[in-house]
């Protein structure tokens, strides 16, 4: 994908309206990989003397000033990766002079832009409110740019719009990962959003030759062939899909695998069963040792590896067995891996990983949407060449 890179664009002294994102706690682990993220686009842009506005969002406020969501957070840790002093404002709207009278190559944040009703509501008069702080827009967001907000979509009527470095890598590498021929190609499905995630396979089935699939959506499958999943979580709305994903494999002779046998717990205690035994009132929380074994060997036989989502409950350590090992083989294999989903992340926090062929997404939501359709929406002015006006 072809995308407009912010280097095209003369940036000098000029301002700049910078979408990142820290939709992340400021105590977690990702906080440090964040800001390494976007920390390329922020020095270039401080080299060419610009004066940077960064917007960014964080958690669901809907439209509501909640504290515990404030990006104050924030101003000591970007100060001090930028080694810049940042200037906050908590209510740009009303800002806007005092904005435009800061000294050239300021760095500043604005308050969650969520914050304000206009945000998720695309609406035009605060997409244009926004665009009014700056002359050129640069979308370093990848995990947003599936969302069609004022931010995100709106803002770029109204100003020139770019990618940032890490935006353009991120698609760069997973444009890569999408377009490899090696056979066979493997994409390893698990965790929740049973909804989102067929819509995935669908699209995979014509990417990869192998798909295996755990977690929720794994139960989902499971159902629709007609084995008993017990209490486990499953989505009934999507078992006709389900059914239609496994005859749209057979026709295109791609292969999908199940779990064979599964970890449950009944009355707070968890053992392993064959995946023919599990009983009413039994509740599948990971997959099996066999299980296990079989997809370690999916992975020694793959020349590429996709993996979006755990294999089991993560948030127990007794139930996310699977999910860590997976991380440790995926990490020891030669091939070009790609690992996306919040979920995903999250699980393998204390994870190190040091293989070098392994690409890590930041996206979630964004990362099944490209993975479903190819592109998103906060890329079609990085696309194309258009008019703007203010």
């Amino acid at each position: 994908m072809n995308l407009k890179h912010i280097k095209e664009a003369d940036s000098q002294k000029k301002r700049i309206v910078l979408r990142v994102d820290f939709n992340i706690a400021t105590d977690t682990p990702f906080l440090h990989a964040r800001f390494q993220g976007i920390l390329p686009t922020l020095e270039y842009l401080l080299n060419q003397r610009a004066t940077i506005i960064i917007v960014s969002h964080r958690g669901r406020p809907e439209g509501k000033r909640n504290q515990s969501f404030s990006l104050q957070k924030f101003i000591m840790p970007l100060s001090t990766a930028t080694h810049k002093k940042v200037f906050f404002f908590d209510n740009f709207p009303k800002q806007t002079k005092l904005l435009h009278s800061l000294p050239p190559n300021s760095l500043v944040l604005l308050e969650n832009i969520r914050f304000f009703p206009g945000e998720e509501k695309n609406d035009i008069s605060f997409s244009k409110k926004l665009a009014s702080l700056g002359e050129i827009y640069v979308n370093d967001a990848f995990a947003s740019a599936h969302r069609i907000h004022a931010s995100t979509v709106g803002i770029t009527s109204y100003l020139p719009a770019y990618a940032g470095f890490h935006l353009f890598e991120e698609i760069n590498k997973i444009d890569y990962h999408l377009h490899l021929s090696h056979s066979p190609r493997l994409a390893i499905i698990g965790g929740k959003k049973t909804a989102d995630k067929i819509y995935v396979l669908e699209r995979l089935l014509t990417l990869v030759d192998v798909i295996y699939i755990g977690g929720a959506i794994g139960n989902t499958f499971l159902k629709a062939n007609k084995i008993t999943i017990g209490d486990s979580e499953y989505d009934e709305h999507m078992m006709l899909q389900a059914q239609k994903i496994m005859q749209l494999a057979k026709r295109l002779k791609k292969r999908i695998y199940l779990p064979r046998d599964v970890m449950v717990s009944k009355n707070k205690k968890v053992r392993f069963v064959n995946v023919n035994q599990v009983e009413p009132h039994m509740r599948i929380v990971d997959i099996g040792h066999v299980s296990t074994q079989q997809l370690s060997n999916l992975i020694q036989e793959a020349q590429s590896i996709i993996w979006n989502g755990p294999l089991g409950i993560y948030e127990n350590i007794l139930t996310h067995r699977s999910t860590q090992e997976l991380g440790v083989i995926l990490n020891s294999v030669s091939v070009p891996i790609l690992i996306g989903g919040g979920d995903t992340i999250l699980a393998l926090k204390n994870t190190s990983f040091t293989n070098p062929h392994l690409h890590i997404s930041t996206g979630g939501g964004a990362l099944l949407s490209y993975l479903s359709h190819g592109t998103l929406p906060g890329l079609f002015p990085l696309l194309h060449k258009l008019r703007y006006s203010k």
